[in-house]
């Protein structure tokens, strides 16, 4: 008996270390930023400056499931950036919001980070809005209407840095059985003797 629970307790536990998940916050801080605007009436305008407290922040969370130490779109259970959740968004889009993830991929303990995502909507009307962000590239926010288009454009450039912070480890639900099931039977082996 003493073995079958040693079996048990090591098979679960292997099977939570195989599951870990990957919990980052990343922020890019420095971008070129460039906002213009297009009227129909006033013609257009634009305006340009480096800004170096200007950021990038997002979060991922995921496993590498087919453990080739990478990553990938497939694996994400969660990537926000800014104030949007890319993984979820486009399962139920709505002419207001609809968004996708085009490619991410992410090599842990490096600072190999890669992805771009992109978000759009609009009213019944003559409105939209909308945007990107490409890693390493450059994240646009936009909007229009029948006669205007404005733009903010953040562009990488030599002096845009990449921060990762480690997020708390969220347990996984076979983890938590498994430390139940451990205890239950440490206490009904206790009560036995």
């Amino acid at each position: 008996m003493r073995r079958l629970l040693l079996l048990f307790l090591l098979a679960g536990s292997a099977g939570a270390a195989r599951a870990e998940s990957i919990d980052w916050s990343f922020t890019y801080t420095g971008f070129h930023l460039t906002w213009t605007t297009r009227h129909n009436i006033f013609g257009t305008t634009t305006r340009e400056e480096d800004m170096p407290a200007a950021e990038i922040t997002g979060i991922f969370r995921g496993t590498d499931l087919d453990g080739d130490g990478i990553l990938e779109a497939g694996e994400l259970s969660s990537f926000v950036v800014g104030a949007i959740e890319y993984t979820g968004c486009g399962v139920n889009p709505t002419r207001a919001m609809m968004c996708d993830l085009g490619h991410f991929s992410y090599v842990p303990g490096t600072r190999e980070l890669s992805f771009s995502s992109g978000w759009h909507g609009n009213d019944e009307f003559f409105s939209g809005w909308g945007g990107w962000v490409t890693s390493g590239r450059d994240a646009v926010d936009y909007s229009y209407d029948d006669y205007s288009e404005s733009t903010v454009t953040m562009a990488w450039t030599d002096a845009t840095r990449l921060s990762f912070r480690q997020l708390a480890p969220v347990p996984e639900p076979a983890t938590g059985a498994t430390a139940a099931a451990g205890l239950a039977l440490l206490g009904w082996r206790r009560r036995r003797h």
